[in-house]
């Protein structure tokens, strides 16, 4: 799963630096948004829904503890990144009451960012467990049914296609999905063929155009709007952000 990140700085200059110097898509990490003020910041938050802000301490208006506050009263799920130039105990100490993930010291390496990657990653993949579309363990005809469509991704197939193939009716299906994935068999779908395709933009050369008719769409459009959905990036971006990332290491 690839999980959202947002960041608020009132310079402009480090939040240019994030955005260059860190590896976020080989991290499994999105960088959706970044502000220099921290109540339109809140804003974009609300709308963006990103699992993890990171947010400067000193800053006009509000301070980044006063942010975290606000924010946790709509965005209790999220995870929260201090950064600081101030070894401060008392903003130490706030952080910790705020239940802040890390407070971290600048300048903050990209060995730093790696490290924290790795322990946050484990903490959102707890969190955020019941999204995963892992194999599970259910019905041995349900794991059949994922094994196929995972194996299948290019054929087009409708919920009743799928139940025909398998016998049993659309309602049985319909309620696997929800009880044991907590989704649709629509959005099932759209999930891991938008999967199969970010993987075919990062390791592979194909065309946008062919990788979205071997994730199963022949609607270029169609999969790029899925595409962007999904990811808050164009295929083409998407790829490009990657690029620009192996080259900075």
């Amino acid at each position: 799963m690839i999980y959202r990140v947002y960041m608020v700085d009132d310079e402009p200059m480090a939040l240019a630096n994030y955005k260059a110097e860190i590896a976020w898509v080989e991290n499994n990490f999105e960088l959706v948004g970044m502000n220099t003020n921290p109540l339109k910041a809140i804003e974009e938050i609300d709308r963006l829904q990103p699992h993890v802000i990171f947010t400067d301490i000193m800053m006009p208006f509000i301070n980044g503890l006063e942010l975290i506050e606000r924010l946790k009263e709509k965005h209790s799920k999220a995870e929260y990144i201090l950064i600081s130039a101030f070894d401060d105990y008392r903003y130490l100490r706030k952080s910790l009451q705020l239940d802040a993930f890390d407070y971290l010291l600048k300048p903050v390496t990209k060995n730093d960012y790696e490290a924290l990657f790795i322990r946050i990653h484990q903490r959102l993949s707890e969190k955020f467990k019941e999204e995963t579309i892992e194999p599970i363990v259910c019905s041995e005809k349900f794991n059949a049914i994922l094994n196929y469509l995972n194996l299948n991704l290019q054929e087009k197939y409708s919920l009743s296609d799928i139940s025909e193939k398998f016998n049993i009716s659309s309602n049985t299906l319909c309620s696997y999905f929800n009880r044991y994935l907590n989704t649709t068999f629509v959005n099932y779908m759209i999930k891991i063929r938008m999967e199969y395709a970010r993987k075919l933009l990062l390791q592979t050369s194909k065309s946008v155009k062919e990788i979205a008719v071997l994730s199963g769409y022949d609607d270029y459009f169609y999969f790029c709007r899925l595409f962007q959905r999904s990811y808050h990036s164009s295929p083409t971006a998407l790829r490009k952000n990657a690029a620009g990332s192996k080259e900075l290491l």
